[in-house]
Formats: C-alpha cells, structure tokens, sequence
C-alpha cells in the first residue's frame, strides 16, 4: 500500500507542476485543505474515495490514472 501511495503522489505532483499549479491552488480547485494536498503529494496518507475523484477533476485525469498510472 505505501508504494500504491508514494506513486499516487508522485502522479499527483508532477501533473500539479504540469499545470504550473501550487498546492494551494490544487486545493482550493478540489474543494480540500493545502495540507491533505501535501500529504498526498509526499504518500503519507490515503485519500477518501471522494477526495480523489474532486482532485482528478481539477488536475483533469482520469481516476485510473491516478490510481494505477494508465493513461
């Protein structure tokens, strides 16, 4: 799972830099707080199923992507 995790955030952080996006930004456009960003971002701590879909919305990926990095 840590793995599952750290690979996520790595996903998550790239496409947020892809984007020239702060986590603030990330944030405020998934409707969650900079810390559960972060804590994404470095596999810390897993996301609510909600949590994910919102951030997918607003990093404009699919679900599947995030979750297994298949485009």
């Amino acid at each position: 799972m840590e793995n599952l995790l750290k690979d996520m955030g790595k996903r998550i952080f790239d496409r947020r830099k892809q984007l020239n996006m702060t986590q603030e930004t990330l944030a405020e456009l998934a409707h969650v707080t900079p810390q559960t960003i972060s804590t994404a971002e470095l596999g810390q701590k897993a996301m609510r199923p909600d949590t994910i879909l919102k951030v997918c919305v607003a990093l404009n990926i699919s679900s599947e992507y995030l979750l297994r990095g298949i485009i």
